[in-house]
Formats: structure tokens, sequence, C-alpha cells
């Protein structure tokens, strides 16, 4: 159940095609079906994002990182949580021509009993 969520200025990319590669590839990190892998792009307004004072219109190569969260299940390992973030990052960072590093990512982990998803509340199995 892999939520994906990114908001960035305005890109010159595939935007459908992005999402679902990385769908594809989350659903391996994760080893479960691309169908539980969901993944929503935000375009933020020109001129809605700064960073210190500097306002941009649209997405640059080396600041104003994509913000992307990422909400999963409690429990996956280490490994898994760090390997799904670096996947997101490079694929971004590949995708959109961004200089290394310029992914910003925030791993969540969703609680049992917190997420309701298929109208029932998931909890642990």
């Amino acid at each position: 159940m892999p939520v994906l969520t990114i908001s960035s200025l305005p890109v010159e990319a595939d935007i459908p095609g992005i999402l679902a590669e990385l769908n594809q590839e989350l659903a391996a990190v994760f080893q479960c079906e691309p169908q539980h892998v969901w993944s929503a792009w935000h375009v933020l307004q020109p001129g809605h994002y700064a960073v210190g004072g500097q306002v941009a219109q649209a997405q640059p190569v080396d600041s104003h990182s994509p913000l992307v969260r990422l909400l999963a299940f409690e429990g996956r390992p280490a490994e898994t949580r760090e390997a799904a973030m670096r996947l997101t990052a490079a694929c971004l960072e590949r995708a959109l021509s961004l200089a290394p590093g310029n992914v910003f990512v925030e791993y969540v982990e969703g609680r049992a009993g917190y997420i309701l998803g298929g109208g029932n509340i998931v909890e642990r199995r």
C-alpha cells in the first residue's frame, strides 16, 4: 500500500510515464503488485514555492527540490525504506534532469489502525 505524493514546480516531462515507472519500480522494492502502489503529482503554481528568499516560476535543476512524501505501512526494514527513498530520488533526478541530491523525500510509516483503505481500517497482519 505505498502511496507516493510528489509536489513540484511546473516541469516539461512525461508525468504519467514517470508515475507509472515509479509505481512499477517501487512495487519491486516493497514486494507487492504494482496495483497496490499509488502515486499522485501536484504541480505548484509558478511563484508558489520559495527557498529562503528565492521564488521560482518553473522547476530549477539545482534548487527548489521536488517535495516527495512516501507513505507505507509500518514495520518495513531500514533497507527497504532506504531503497525506496533512493530509488524515488534517482528516478526523479533522471526524469527531470535534476542535479544529484535535488529531490527531498520524506518516508512516513502508516500505523495499524490509523489508515482507512478499501472501506476498512488497515490492521497489522
